[in-house]
């Protein structure tokens, strides 16, 4: 799989309500998105999905989700080795529950950050295209 520099790094700061950031593929085959959570309330969670818009309907389908990141398990469930959680979208890769799909991404993305609870959260968001 090609690597390419992150195509778009946005830092969240306090948000309290969903994140909604819709892209244009531009040929790109993948995708990588990576989820650095640094602060969230203790009665909320944080789910990351990646969609692609259905050039039939004009809907977004979810291609992949993230497993659900609850601030007790934060510091558990979002690094492992110091690294943030990283969901990946391309053609033929393995599919792994909640980390992984194999499949192309289409022309237009959208990524979802949709948290379960009002309390505030801060969190950084990578957007990396795979040609």
């Amino acid at each position: 799989m090609p690597e390419y520099a992150w195509n778009n790094v946005q830092k969240y700061t306090a948000r309290t309500t969903d994140v909604v950031a819709t892209y244009s593929a531009d040929g790109a085959k993948g995708v990588r998105v990576s989820l650095d959570i640094t602060a969230l309330a203790a009665t909320q969670s944080l789910t990351v999905h990646i969609q692609s818009r259905d050039p039939a309907t004009g809907k977004f389908i979810t291609l992949l989700s993230s497993a659900a990141v609850a601030a007790a398990t934060a510091a558990q469930t979002t690094y492992i080795d110091g690294q943030p959680t990283v969901l990946t979208v391309y053609p033929d890769m393995a599919a792994v529950a909640n980390v992984a799909a194999g499949t192309h991404i289409g022309d237009d993305l959208r990524i979802v950050v949709d948290s379960s609870g009002a309390g505030p959260h801060t969190f950084t968001l990578g957007i990396q295209f795979l040609h």
